[in-house]
């Protein structure tokens, strides 16, 4: 006789452990120091790892990233990370959005369909001109994932699609180096234009001007 079959088990998938970046911290000469202060503020495990003049600081939690940055800001020193997963947000592309309506309309026109709207942002061609294209950056969640259903915003007819990472390795506009950003760089700025130690956007008169 056929035995009777119980309640159809299905396993979970389980999630992926959320990322947490790197920590580069620059012209740090002090191992041990550094191991023991780590020791003392950090309250899960971590490791270290001799990246040329550098040091790579790998932390096990969101919260243990946030107390490391914090304190080596308030020290002053100099180091870069990126972005947490939990800062990480949507970024989509909406084209035929005409080049009429400003940022802000966009922006207030969003939020009240209840999209969780962060930044838009309309995109220029080479002449400065705008073009029918913006950038949107919105919460990631299910309901700024709702976004791709959007076809019309104040009556016109739009495409929405994924904004595409770019391909090439990106550059800090701050201090210059490669692979990694502005956002979540505390290194020593540097001029593109004349290579002394102040930001390219900076206008100050005690700065000879580039």
């Amino acid at each position: 006789r056929r035995g009777s079959c119980g309640p159809l088990m299905t396993k979970k998938k389980k999630q992926p452990d959320q990322k947490i970046p790197p920590i580069f911290l620059h012209d740090a000469n002090n191992h041990q120091a550094l191991t023991k202060d780590l020791n003392e503020i950090l309250n899960n495990k971590f490791v270290t790892e001799m990246k040329g003049k550098s040091i790579k600081i790998n932390v096990s939690s969101s919260d243990d990233f946030r107390t490391l940055t914090k304190h080596f800001e308030a020290l002053n020193l100099k180091f870069h990370s990126f972005c947490p997963p939990e800062n990480k947000h949507l970024s989509v592309i909406f084209r035929n959005i005409p080049t009429s309506l400003a940022n802000e309309e966009i922006y207030d026109e969003l939020i009240s369909l209840n999209f969780p709207v962060i930044k838009v942002a309309r995109l220029f061609n080479k002449d400065k001109h705008p073009i029918p294209i913006c950038v949107v950056d919105l919460e990631d969640s299910d309901l700024g994932a709702e976004i791709f259903g959007l076809e019309f915003i104040f009556q016109c007819k739009i495409k929405v699609e994924k904004r595409n990472k770019p391909k090439h390795i990106p550059q800090c506009t701050r201090c210059q180096f490669y692979g990694h950003t502005q956002n979540y760089c505390y290194r020593d700025p540097r001029c593109v234009k004349c290579n002394e130690n102040h930001h390219s956007s900076v206008i100050n008169k005690r700065v000879k001007m580039c």
